[in-house]
């Protein structure tokens, strides 16, 4: 793939002591800034691919784990199970996933993540 992307595999996320799947992004992949959170459980890190959009509207990126796109961020996901995260920063963001992807896009790999394969009888 061409573009701008940043991969962290599980390797790296072993050598750092995290305790959110976002906090391995900070300080690894260029261009991303990563907040602090506020404290408040269940609350995710503020992050920032592509500066800010919009005054009105949201900045922050998609979230897709194991191929779904998910609303709740990545607050509730464990840096233990969590096999690669990949950070999409330009414009194959959005032609991969469109509109919705215009502040970036962070794929999240799992390790239990799986091919199913339907068999049709």
């Amino acid at each position: 793939m061409t573009g701008s992307v940043g991969t962290i595999t599980a390797d790296d996320l072993k050598a750092r002591a995290i305790t959110n799947t976002l906090n391995a992004i900070e300080g690894a992949i260029p261009g991303v800034v990563v907040g602090s959170v506020n404290g408040q459980p269940g609350s995710s890190n503020p992050i920032r691919i592509r500066g800010f959009g919009s005054i009105n509207a949201s900045s922050s990126p998609l979230f897709v784990v194991d191929d779904v796109p998910c609303v709740g961020g990545s607050s509730n996901i464990n840096p233990d199970d969590v096999e690669t995260t990949t950070v999409l920063k330009d414009a194959a963001a959005t032609a991969l996933y469109g509109f919705r992807a215009v502040n970036g896009v962070v794929i999240i790999t799992t390790k239990r993540a799986k091919r199913v394969e339907i068999m049709f009888l």
